[in-house]
């Protein structure tokens, strides 16, 4: 039952987000969230609402569980467990996602970049305007 549900809430955000972009152009971009009235979290970076369709399928497995009263009595310990790991899993997941993302491409970016200087570089030296230029210099007087 669970497996059908999360199945069902992902195709239905992700329609409804599809038909959205084929309307808009574009989807919304989430840049702070409103906790309350007086209280605004502003997010570092910006979050595409393409991620509602991955986190959809979690609130709707939380929701089934919450209603499902027999289950919470009988495995308390594991809605529990699947709280906490959905819970540390998302927070984790996109933080850990988010950093080793940042770091690899900045590393693999300065790595190409530098190697494709360094290839314009030699290519440069290589050049026979340079050493003509170089053997001049030395033979001014």
């Amino acid at each position: 039952m669970i497996v059908r549900w999360s199945i069902v809430t992902t195709g239905l955000i992700a329609l409804f987000w599809a038909i959205w972009y084929l309307v808009a152009g574009k989807v919304p971009i989430v840049t702070s969230i409103k906790v309350s009235l007086d209280w605004t979290c502003i997010l570092p970076f910006g979050l595409s609402r393409w991620w509602d369709i991955l986190i959809g399928p979690i609130w709707s497995i939380i929701g089934i569980l919450l209603l499902n009263s027999q289950t919470l009595k009988e495995d308390e310990d594991l809605f529990v467990g699947l709280l906490f790991g959905l819970g540390f899993g998302l927070v984790f997941g996109l933080g850990f996602g988010l950093v080793v993302g940042l770091a690899v491409g900045l590393i693999v970016s300065m790595i190409v970049s530098m190697g494709i200087s360094l290839i314009f570089f030699f290519k440069w030296m290589a050049s026979t305007n340079f050493w003509i230029k170089i053997w001049n210099w030395l033979l001014a007087k």
